[in-house]
């Protein structure tokens, strides 16, 4: 009888871990669909279209990279899949953290988006469709994206300038004092 008992209760608590990891696998997905349009929109309301224009960029540029390197590494999944990693999930996701972290740094939007990845990536693992590396990968690579594509970071074409230090004035540039001028063209006569 006492073996029956903890056979039910063994066989319960396994039922409603596969349940809670279901849910968990629900929640991670949906963070996968809405995380980047939600940081897009939310950077356009917070910081106008430049910011949400390098959010986007991040985004974009982070989607296509993680399916370039899914297909390079092609490597397998826990579950027997192909293309493991980085975990697109987590890319997604971070890129959102990302492009608020390299706008905002650390407020309660970004933390949220924060949080965010960290469940989406536990949903992977805990799934058993990526491993803990796939997941760090995934995650690294979608938050370097998401910062790197954001407003802070944006360069227009009209604010690029270059200075010539060959010993003459030039009209736009920072100034470059003489002696910085003089070593830099000693260093160039050198090479």
């Amino acid at each position: 009888m006492k073996k029956l008992l903890a056979f039910s209760f063994l066989f319960c608590m396994q039922a409603s871990l596969a349940a809670a990891n279901d849910n968990l696998v629900r929640i991670g997905d949906f963070f996968y669909r809405y995380a980047q349009a939600g940081a897009v929109g939310y950077t356009h309301w917070k910081h106008g279209f430049k910011g949400s224009l390098g959010c986007a960029a991040g985004s974009l540029a982070n989607n296509y990279a993680t399916d370039y390197l899914k297909t390079e590494f092609d490597q397998p999944r826990p579950n027997g899949g192909r293309r493991g990693m980085p975990s697109g999930h987590t890319s997604r996701v971070a890129s959102a953290f990302g492009c608020l972290l390299g706008q905002e740094g650390f407020t309660a939007p970004t933390m949220a988006f924060g949080a965010a990845t960290v469940i989406t990536a536990y949903s992977r693992v805990e799934g058993d469709y990526h491993t803990v590396e796939q997941v760090l990968v995934g995650a690294v690579l979608g938050t370097a994206f998401g910062y790197l594509g954001t407003q802070h970071l944006y360069v227009s074409p009209t604010e690029f300038q270059i200075t010539v230090p060959i010993g003459r004035k030039v009209d736009s540039g920072p100034d470059v004092s003489k002696d910085a001028r003089e070593s830099l063209i000693e260093f160039a006569n050198k090479r």
